[in-house]
């Protein structure tokens, strides 16, 4: 395994931490569409269950996130009134 300064572990070297973190938040984001699509969870539950079983800092799944994912987030939260409506523009 190969090893950034904060302690993150990648098994392929790499040419600096950028390779890490961006195959890491790719691996990521994959594991959330695949628990929610498998359990039928929420995003938001979905991320919190894979923080948990894999012992992740908010902070740190912060920096995973993809813009895919967060507009799925923000959707959903949406939905259930957690944060204000996005206005969006009619598709002609």
């Amino acid at each position: 395994f190969f090893q950034a300064e904060d302690g993150i572990r990648d098994s392929v070297a790499s040419r600096g931490r950028g390779d890490v973190y961006k195959r890491q938040s790719d691996q990521y984001n994959i594991e959330i569409e695949e628990i929610v699509e498998r359990t039928k969870m929420s995003y938001l539950d979905a991320m919190l269950y894979h923080a948990d079983e894999n012992g992740l800092e908010s902070e740190t799944v912060a920096g995973l996130v993809n813009i895919k994912t967060k507009n799925k987030l923000r959707e959903e939260a949406e939905k259930l009134n957690f944060m204000p409506k996005t206005s969006k523009l009619p598709i002609i």
